[in-house]
């Protein structure tokens, strides 16, 4: 069995998951999201420069609360992730320096994910997900 803590600010939302594998079973331990939709909604978007000091604010929390729900101690865990792409550049930077500062801290692989990947990816948590070989449309934010 693999154990994986995973950190995602690529964006407004702070989220930290537990999850784990056997075989080609996967499961979540715990998924703790804080929402920054408030701090943004007076702005009429989200504001990059506060998405990234509100990250530094409640990442600390949201990773306690995430290892306590799993019942998993950070010792037990095999790697660390974060999202490292697509995303504000600032909030990336918040996840990815505390995901491999616990990994120097605690003598952890580091593993960056693609944003988009992670959703695709996201799809092996389900009960009966597709085997191989399957099509996927995966539209992504932007400009319009």
């Amino acid at each position: 069995m693999h154990k994986v803590l995973a950190i995602e600010t690529s964006c407004d939302e702070t989220s930290v998951s537990v999850v784990s594998n056997i075989g080609d079973t996967f499961r979540i331990h715990s998924n703790i999201i804080a929402s920054q939709i408030e701090d943004h909604s007076k702005w009429g978007g989200v504001v990059p420069e506060l998405a990234a000091r509100k990250h530094l604010e409640l990442l600390p929390f949201v990773l306690d609360k995430a290892l306590e729900e799993s019942k998993i101690k950070i010792e037990e865990v095999d790697y660390i992730a974060s999202t490292v792409a697509p995303g504000l550049v600032g909030c990336l930077r918040v996840g990815s320096i505390t995901a491999r500062s616990l990994c120097m801290l605690h003598a952890k692989p580091f593993l960056g994910i693609h944003h988009l990947e992670g959703h695709l990816s996201s799809i092996l948590f389900s009960e009966n997900y597709p085997k191989k070989s399957f099509l996927t449309l995966l539209v992504s934010g932007g400009a319009y």
